[in-house]
């Protein structure tokens, strides 16, 4: 019951074209890549096959992307849904309320 595509890189195209194959090694490095309905690519990360990814990272920056696309305001370091976000039209207001 996904909701979304899911796919297999079995012959490791997809790593190759996402430059995150270590072609010597035959396996790719963990990689990230959020494309917008567009097909703009929105964000990026490539980790070393050692450490992880942060699922909760990769939803929140899904959300701050959707926020930011309906909303035209920018998500600050640490934005989460329901957090203050910035208008850009009105940025100073938004940095006086953290010195407060």
């Amino acid at each position: 019951n996904l909701k979304y595509p899911l796919l297999a890189d079995l012959n490791r195209t997809i790593a190759s074209l996402y430059n995150v194959l270590i072609q010597s090694a035959g396996f790719p490095l963990r990689g990230l890549f959020i494309i917008d309905t567009k097909g703009i690519l929105r964000h990026m990360s490539i980790n070393d096959t050692s450490v992880g990814r942060s699922v909760d990272e990769a939803i929140r920056l899904v959300q701050a992307f959707k926020f930011v696309d309906e909303n035209g305001q920018v998500c600050p370091i640490n934005w989460k849904p329901g957090s203050k976000a910035i208008n850009v039209n009105k940025k100073e207001e938004y940095f006086k309320s953290l010195k407060s």
